[in-house]
Order: structure tokens, then sequence, then C-alpha cells
């Protein structure tokens, strides 16, 4: 794959971030194609994490916001939400620099789109209420990853998909 997938979460949303790690590797994207700080160890001890998220969401071409309620009370999710406006804003300034960045915003119950749209931003956004919408989610993903150039096993893609579903759902019920 040509570059990143950057998952900003809440670390209260920990295992909703993991089933959605997990379903892209099972679906064939690379560890090293996703940073997510709930998987695996991506940044190492001694390190300062703040600048390795920065670098992190230089690099990243989708990214995925899991917009709970803990997500609304994390400064650090919030601040991410800002870092990454403002380097698409910079982006669309500047074309020959950055490239585009693909957001995927999905809403958590209890959310709403409407506490998204007055306090963070006017993104369309998919609210993870059914399995239906979780994949929906994993539809749009995969295209959008097509149309940037990955070259992923559609088959497999879809062969995972009723199973990140419903591990999706779980999630969130547990939360």
């Amino acid at each position: 794959m040509a570059d990143w997938i950057f998952i900003s979460h809440s670390s209260k949303d920990k295992r909703l971030a993991q089933v959605i790690c997990e379903y892209l590797s099972d679906a064939g994207v690379s560890d090293g194609d996703f940073f997510c700080s709930s998987y695996g160890d991506p940044i190492g001890a001694g390190h300062d994490d703040l600048e390795a998220i920065y670098d992190y969401m230089d690099r990243a071409w989708v990214i995925v916001e899991l917009i709970s309620k803990s997500f609304f009370a994390s400064e650090r999710c919030l601040m991410e939400v800002g870092y990454a406006t403002a380097r698409e804003r910079h982006a669309q300034q500047h074309p020959e620099m950055r490239r585009p960045i693909r957001f995927f915003p999905l809403v958590v119950p209890p959310v709403t789109y409407r506490r998204v749209n007055e306090k963070l931003h006017r993104r369309q956004s998919i609210r993870l209420d059914s399995r239906s919408q979780c994949t929906t989610f994993a539809v749009q993903l995969h295209k959008a990853l097509s149309d940037l150039g990955a070259q992923l096993d559609e088959a497999r893609w879809r062969d995972k998909e009723a199973t990140f579903s419903r591990a999706c759902m779980d999630a969130i019920s547990s939360l």
C-alpha cells in the first residue's frame, strides 16, 4: 500500500479500535500500513508520543475517527482532529506539497450526528449503530483505499466483512 491509515480514538474505546485493526490485518492490510496506538507497540518507550502521532498523521492518507463520548472528553482526540483539519486545509491550499486526506468519521452511539456537526466538524459520517453500518464503513474504506492505489484482495476483504461487523457491534455494546 502507498502509505498509512491513522485511527484516532480514545483509549477508553480501545477494544473497538482493536476490532478495526484486526479487520484491516485479516483483510490483507499490512500492520505497517496503519497506525493505532492501541494495536501492537507503535511508539516505543522513551519516545515523544505526541511527535510520533503527528508524524504518523503527516503520512496518513486516511484518517479514521472513532467519535464516542470518550472521544469528545479526550483532549488528545480533539487535538488530533484539529491537527488533521489544519493539515487538510494546508493540502487544499498547496496541492503540490501534500496529498489529500480521506476522513472516515465513525459516530459511536449514543453520540449523534447533530453533536458531531455542532461540536466537531460537518463531514459526512457513518453512525455505527448496526451491523449493516459497520459493513458500510468496510465497503467505503475498501473503495477509498483502492482509489488511492492500494492493491487489496477484494475477495479476502469481503470475506472478512461479516466477522468484522459482528465484532464491531460486540465492541460497541461493551462501551
